[in-house]
Parts: C-alpha cells; structure tokens; sequence
C-alpha cells in the first residue's frame, strides 16, 4: 500500500505519477483503483517511459522534490515533535531492546514488544524505516509509533542505517534488506512472527521500505519468502533519476 506523496507535486502531477506507475508496472484495473492486490516485483521489470519530471525546469523540479515546499519551508518543528514524542516512547516502553542487526556502528535497531496476552501466537512487527533524504534523522526519532503499536499488540521495530555521504543510497537499500533479514532470522526468539513483518518509511524511508520489497538483486540474496508480509509506504520518493540535477 502506497499513499500519494507530496514530493510528486500538485495534483495534476501526481494523477500523471500514478497514471505511469500502473502502465509501467502493468497492473490489473482493481489495482489502478487502489484495491490491494499482492504482487511479487522483480528488479528486472523495467519499461523506458517519458516521467512528467521530464517537462519540469530545474527549480521547478528542486521545488517538487522539496519537502519542506508543501509545509511552507520549515519543518523543524515537526522534527522536533517526532523526537520529544520517541523519547517519551522510549521512556515507557517496559519491553523495550536495542540489538545489532551487523557490524557497522550504524546497524541498530529499537524493538518495543506488546505485553503477553492470552493468545499463544506471536505478534506482527511493524518494521519502521525513517527519511530524511537519505542523509539525515535516525530510529532516535522515529520510536513515536511505538506506543500505538504496542497497545494494539504490535511489535514494533525501528532501524538505523549508514547515511549519505558516507553511504550510497545502494548500500542503504543493503543495510535495510539485511536488517530486514536479520529481524525474520530472530523473529521467535525476539517474540514476533517473522512470517508477519510489514515493513514501511516515510518520503526517503518509504523509497528504502519499497526496496525491501523486490526480488532478484544481483549483489544481494533474495529475501526469505514472505518477507516482509505487506508494505506501508508513506510519502516516498520512489524515481530517483530526477534528483540526479537536485
């Protein structure tokens, strides 16, 4: 499930986005109506296509791809809610665990887990991605949505990864799927069903979330089947190609 993003622009850009999305990816009618229809993608599914970034001028296509652009320019203060709000999610979460999802410094995760309830299966783990366009923010901001899930009994996870510059975008798109990997490696240990991991971001996180979810990456092992279960995409900035001049 992908939501509409503010990054594609006004409303004529984004019918024009979706338009291309569907013919890109030929999906069946339900689909181009927003009806969830599961799908397996494939990395090698490429189609040449004219984008509707391709009419745009330079600043044109800066003020699209800007998030800041839809919220009037400043977006400090909701940053700053995100990390007053995950400090106190990480202040009450009694089930809470760090772990080491690799070797490199920035490969950490947070993992809030709901309390025992009278069922005896496990439960699903919301995998959270964070943005910030590649090269900023981290899981410290991003524990907000913990609370919710656990109540709903929801396990909740939230992963950090190697940021721009010193990191491509392609080594955060391997840093995810690893931790992705990791998490439905541990899942019954850790206390959640590794077979109903959702994984989902916002804006640069969604882009990385949407990488969890294909198949048949050259340099990186396929994903265990089944993982992840679902996706939430929020936001995300899914065509890179046009912030090659950003």
């Amino acid at each position: 499930l992908a939501f509409p993003s503010c990054h594609d622009g006004g409303t004529r850009y984004r019918l024009q986005a979706r338009h291309w999305w569907h013919r890109r990816r030929q999906l069946p009618a339900q689909d181009a109506g927003c009806g969830a229809v599961p799908r397996d993608l494939d990395c090698s599914d490429r189609a040449v296509m004219q984008a509707p970034h391709d009419s745009l001028a330079a600043q044109e296509r800066e003020r699209e791809y800007s998030p800041s652009s839809c919220i009037g320019g400043n977006y400090a203060p909701y940053i700053e809610d995100y990390a007053t709000l995950s400090a106190a999610a990480l202040a009450s979460g009694s089930r809470h665990t760090e772990h080491a999802y690799g070797s490199a410094a920035a490969h950490k995760l947070d993992l809030f887990l709901p309390e025992p309830r009278d069922s005896e299966a496990l439960p699903p783990l919301l995998l959270f991605i964070h943005g910030g366009y590649w090269q900023e923010l981290s899981k410290a901001s991003s524990l907000f949505l913990a609370p919710d899930c656990t109540n709903a009994g929801i396990a909740f996870a939230a992963i950090d990864y190697t940021l721009a510059p010193q990191a491509s975008v392609h080594d955060m798109v391997m840093e995810c799927r690893q931790a992705l990997r990791w998490l439905h490696q541990h899942g019954e240990e850790l206390g959640f069903a590794p077979q109903r991991i959702v994984v989902s971001g916002s804006s640069a996180g969604a882009h990385l979330a949407a990488m969890c979810c294909l198949r048949g990456w050259k340099d990186d092992a396929d994903l265990p089947a089944g993982a992840p279960a679902a996706a939430v995409l929020v936001s995300g900035i899914y065509d890179l190609q046009p912030l090659l001049g950003t």
